[in-house]
């Protein structure tokens, strides 16, 4: 039987590409690693949710409490502990077939909001807990950073003209 050829060896990527590449096949298994169920989902020992460090945002012109994204979202969470939601950071805008939310292991409704890189609102959707696989997956209507969940209804004073603006500080 002939041997494949080695690809690796015949491409060659100069420093600012490789680094590109790099970032790209990460995004890519991550995606494909929780889209097919294989990503161990953290929590804490005792089996709740991990603790999140909180981000004061701006948002539709009033200020926010956001906790980050622990890596799983509010699975396992039954509220916001006394923030007003969660924030999603993309790091780069994202395409919306490449990246949707899902409710499973997530006890209650909840809405999001998508924003651009430039903060601009981009949709709002309701979302609903998932009891029965497979899950009902939410995506942004077009490409996105940032993205918010809120209780049910705290979104709706939200117009298309309304910004997410996340401080500097709220970036690492």
């Amino acid at each position: 039987m002939p041997s494949l050829p080695d690809i690796g060896s015949t491409m060659s990527l100069g420093p600012g590409r490789r680094s590109i590449a790099v970032r790209i096949l990460a995004a890519l298994a991550a995606v494909l690693l929780v889209a097919s169920g294989c990503a161990a989902i953290r929590t804490a020992d005792d089996g709740s949710a991990p603790p999140v460090a909180p981000v004061t945002v701006t948002l539709g012109g009033r200020e926010w409490t956001l906790l980050r994204d622990p890596g799983i979202g509010m699975r396992f969470r039954a509220d916001f502990g006394g923030a007003d939601g969660m924030l999603f950071d993309m790091l780069d805008e994202a395409d919306p077939s490449a990246v949707v939310f899902v409710m499973d292991d997530v006890p209650v409704p909840l809405d999001i909001a998508w924003f651009d890189a430039a903060g601009v609102l981009v949709g709002v959707a309701h979302m609903d807990p998932c009891e029965d696989s497979p899950c009902r997956t939410y995506a942004a209507p077009r490409p996105f950073r940032w993205a918010v969940e809120a209780p049910v209804g705290a979104l709706d004073f939200l117009r298309s003209d309304d910004r997410l603006i996340v401080p500097v500080e709220g970036l690492g």
